[in-house]
């Protein structure tokens, strides 16, 4: 007896075209050239946009942020003072405190740089202000590293290493955040380590007016870097070693882990762990 059911025709599958990216930015390209090196092209991308009309006042912000940082190392320090003025009247006109935070922070590094230390720690405590007053963790731990530098710079190592503490608590709790959204997303979270170390180092921009970065060079620098990876064997989010622990307050505590060997020290480092959720 014939088969009486038709066969269905199978219909050819359609190719599934990969979905296209976000295209990046303005801002993100212009940044992009900048931890490049190459500033002369960042500095010529910002200048374009911002003679866009229609930007929000955030997005010629964060321009005028990213141009200035560009003229900071390329040593056009005049015209890195202009943009951060320019950033306080645009922050000042829309009022909200985190453009306030934003434009102060880049004031203080303009200041820092042309070697106004005074003038410079009293914008970033400002800014450190606006920062908190705006309730924006990754504005509060940028503020704080930007004060915690002038701090050192000025001599005040002391409160530089306090506020450097406080930067690294404020990115651990930033992270903690962040991954409350990763695991509802049911996606896997994320960790960091953070290595503080006291002492002389070498900072600034190295390299020429197209490309240069900036770089921080010493047995200092290595000696966090070395904390840093240790972190991951530790399963702590915060070690400094014992220099950093000898100029923090007595009231800040931490977890003594003894002695470690590092690589390149000739001597083992006494190295602890700060315990998080302290209100420093």
């Amino acid at each position: 007896m014939a088969d009486s059911q038709k066969k269905r025709k199978s219909r050819p599958q359609r190719a599934v075209r990969p979905r296209a990216r976000k295209p990046a930015s303005t801002a993100e390209r212009v940044g992009d050239l900048a931890w490049a090196g190459q500033h002369g092209q960042a500095i010529e991308l910002a200048t374009a946009a911002l003679a866009t009309p229609g930007l929000s006042v955030g997005s010629r912000l964060d321009l005028l942020d990213l141009r200035a940082e560009s003229r900071i190392a390329i040593g056009k320090l005049d015209l890195a003072a202009a943009d951060a003025a320019a950033m306080a009247r645009l922050a000042a006109a829309g009022k909200p405190h985190a453009f306030m935070a934003q434009a102060l922070n880049r004031k203080a590094l303009v200041q820092m740089r042309q070697g106004e230390m005074k003038p410079a720690l009293e914008t970033a405590v400002a800014a450190t202000k606006a920062a908190r007053r705006s309730r924006q963790k990754p504005l509060l731990a940028a503020s704080l590293l930007t004060l915690g530098e002038v701090q050192a710079r000025s001599g005040s190592y002391e409160a530089g290493r306090k506020t450097a503490q406080q930067a690294a608590q404020e990115m651990v709790e930033l992270i903690d955040l962040f991954n409350v959204d990763r695991q509802a997303a049911e996606k896997p979270p994320i960790n960091i380590g953070i290595g503080i170390a006291s002492g002389e180092m070498v900072a600034g921009y190295a390299g020429t007016n197209k490309r240069a970065t900036y770089t921080c060079i010493g047995d200092t620098v290595n000696l966090a870097a070395r904390l840093e990876t240790h972190t991951k064997v530790t399963q702590r989010a915060i070690l400094i070693d014992q220099a950093t622990r000898s100029a923090l307050s007595a009231r800040i505590t931490v977890e003594p882990l003894g002695p470690v060997p590092f690589k390149g020290k000739a001597t083992a480092v006494d190295v602890f762990s700060v315990n998080l959720g302290q209100k420093l």
